[in-house]
């Protein structure tokens, strides 16, 4: 995902925790999408996109 950085400061300071106690980027895309900015490209077969979490979970295996 690529993002100005100017406007997802803006939107970030809009944005509340979810459930999970975390800011979502679904929240920033949605934003995007509500003023007309949100451009999206399909990927082809055999992409896949993969979630690693946040960096703190990232980083926990290491610490163990």
């Amino acid at each position: 995902m690529q993002c100005r950085v100017g406007i997802v400061l803006a939107f970030s300071r809009e944005l509340r925790p979810s459930a999970r106690d975390e800011l979502e980027i679904t929240d920033v895309n949605r934003r995007y999408l509500e003023l007309g900015l949100l451009r999206v490209t399909l990927f082809g077969r055999g992409v896949a996109w993969l979630d690693g979490g946040a960096h703190k979970d990232l980083m926990r295996p290491l610490s163990s």
